[in-house]
């Protein structure tokens, strides 16, 4: 689904090479741009499999322990979960053993901590509600971390894949409802932090990178020159597979640059800076 998305894309960039096979490699496609060919291919950040049995799992955890009947809420923050190990009886019976002993504690935060039966979290106790049963909001999963932490082995894997091919390559990151990352999170893991720089002449303040993200030169080293950039394809903010939001985030170490469309950097005198049109969505 996500390889026919990125191959739409491309053919309204230049001309495409759908799924060749070269050396042996299969990559998603070439796109062929001012006489230069680049390599495309999507990275999933995580297994789809993996991702939608553990959201399953705290799904499913969170609707039986929402059968407790006690008239409080609690917060949820879940740092691991072991899908072959979950015991929701188990753990549903040491919350209630907790709350037995701490009903008196209901008007204050009070923290219970769970490091087994297959779950890695705690609850907090946030105040007693309307109903009689217990109220749950999650605060945190393992969902929300996991991507971000796997960006750079992802894009690390494309690199050593293709590198005998000798071609610049682009990594396609997909964000759909239930799987990938947003694109300003993804920009953060690459760029890192910004700095503002004053610009006397035009009196205005740009913003600028600074050297802690993963695309950034490490004490003179440049890091992944063979990576051109990477596309962040949005499910979510365009219309769909057909008309994805599409946002493109350059390495500016890279031996090949290329320019497209919704670039997330442009260049100011010898310096990269965030595109103004981008400020609003970098934290």
């Amino acid at each position: 689904m996500f390889e026919f998305c990125v191959t739409c894309y491309c053919e309204k960039q230049g001309i495409v090479k759908f799924a060749p096979i070269i050396n042996n490699k299969n990559p998603d496609c070439i796109l062929e741009l001012n006489g230069i060919e680049y390599l495309i291919d999507v990275v999933t950040l995580f297994g789809t499999d993996d991702y939608r049995k553990k959201k399953t799992k705290i799904t499913d955890l969170l609707n039986y322990l929402g059968t407790i009947q006690y008239p409080i809420s609690l917060c949820v923050n879940i740092h691991n979960i072991d899908v072959s190990k979950i015991n929701a009886s188990k753990i549903k019976k040491e919350l209630i053993d907790y709350l037995k002993v701490n009903i008196n504690e209901y008007n204050s935060l009070h923290t219970f901590k769970i490091a087994k039966h297959g779950l890695d979290g705690e609850f907090i106790i946030t105040g007693y509600n309307k109903s009689n049963s217990v109220s749950l909001y999650l605060m945190n999963s393992p969902m929300d971390i996991y991507p971000l932490k796997s960006i750079e082995n992802r894009i690390k894997e494309k690199l050593g894949k293709y590198k005998e091919l000798g071609f610049p390559i682009i990594v396609a990151i997909c964000n759909s409802s239930d799987f990938g990352a947003d694109w300003d999170d993804v920009a953060s893991k690459l760029y890192g932090a910004m700095r503002a720089k004053y610009d006397e002449i035009t009196n205005e303040a740009n913003l600028c990178l600074r050297a802690d993200g993963i695309l950034m030169p490490k004490g003179g080293q440049v890091q992944y020159s063979t990576l051109t950039g990477v596309l962040h394809f949005d499910l979510n903010g365009g219309i769909g597979l057909n008309n994805p939001d599409v946002k493109f985030l350059p390495n500016p170490s890279a031996k090949v640059q290329i320019e497209l469309p919704n670039s997330y950097l442009k260049m100011i005198g010898n310096e990269y800076t965030i595109n103004p049109a981008w400020n609003y969505g970098y934290h």
